[in-house]
Order: C-alpha cells, then structure tokens, then sequence
C-alpha cells in the first residue's frame, strides 16, 4: 500500500516535470533582438535547436564568420545606443567592460578565420575584412577597455569603412556563397 502510494506520487512528479517542459519549450520564449527560441533552449545552448544543429553542418570558419559578425553587430549596437554614455558614465563600467569583451572575442573569432575562406567568396574580402573589420574589432576592445574615445571613433570609421565596401557589392556574382 505504501509502496503503490510512493510509485503513485513519484509517477505524477514526473508528469508534472514533463508538463513544465512542454510549457518551457513551447510557451516560454527568449529574444535576442533577432531570433526568437524557448527558455529551456537558451539555457541549454545559448540559442535555437535548429541553429545548433545547422551549426555543426558548418565549416568552424563559416561558423567563426557568423559569430564575429553577430558579436560586431551586438557593439555596434551598444555604441550607438549609449554613444560617449557607455566610457562616460561610471555606472556603465560593468557593461562597458563586458561590451569591451564582447568585441574582444569578436577579434579573436574573426582572426581565426582562415584567408583563404574569405577569398573563395570574393578575392578582395580578405584584405578589407582584416584592414577594416577586424582593426575595428580590436581598436573598439582597447578603447573600451581603456575609456579612449579618440581609439573607438577610428574603430568605428573602420567598421563603416567594411560594412560600406560590403553594401557596394551589389551584384549576385560579387560573393560566392559560404560554407
């Protein structure tokens, strides 16, 4: 009797478990400004299910040119939201530091990419992404991490500089696909 009783509540601890699973994956959701995916996924992984196993069909370079960019744009974003606020305002230090890091891995992931990846999309990407892309990255992790505004205006006109040569290529010829 006791025995059937334990079973009993041990077999509706489960259902209550998979019950709030089933909330968690379907009802509970997390944005991060561009994708939408459940809580129990962001806690797992960081981001979808799905992107996590498109991920590993990729190349670590496709993966590192995705994650730098997304990082980029993650600072680029903070330094147009917050502007001279960000290295200005002491109680912003926390997350200056942490966009300072998040630009820091930036530069790390987009200097692990190997040249010749970048250059079976386009031969001239190569040059402006490490003259541009990848300076900026680092000159926005220094001038983060040391307060220099002067150091992230000249990150950030390097920045431009990629993203502008990037939107010039217009034609469907101009960059073969990655993978």
């Amino acid at each position: 009797m006791v025995a059937e009783k334990i079973s009993q509540i041990v077999k509706y601890f489960f259902y209550a478990i998979f019950g709030l699973l089933v909330v968690s994956i379907s009802f509970c959701r997390v944005s991060d400004g561009k994708n939408s995916y459940s809580y129990l996924e962001s806690l797992l992984f960081g981001r979808s299910i799905g992107s996590v196993i498109s991920r590993s069909f990729q190349s670590n370079a496709m993966n590192n040119w995705q994650d730098a960019a997304d990082l980029g744009d993650r600072v680029a974003q903070h330094l147009i939201e917050l502007g001279p606020e960000l290295i200005n305002n002491p109680k912003l230090d926390k997350l200056r530091k942490r966009v300072a890091a998040t630009a820091r891995q930036a530069f790390k992931l987009a200097n692990e990419i190997p040249t010749e990846f970048l250059a079976e999309s386009n031969p001239e990407l190569p040059k402006y992404y490490r003259e541009h892309f990848v300076v900026a990255m680092d000159m926005w992790a220094d001038g983060l991490t040391n307060s220099d505004p002067a150091l992230i205006q000249k990150g950030s006109e390097h920045y431009d500089a990629f993203l502008i040569w990037i939107q010039s290529k217009t034609g469907e010829d101009d960059f073969k696909k990655m993978r």
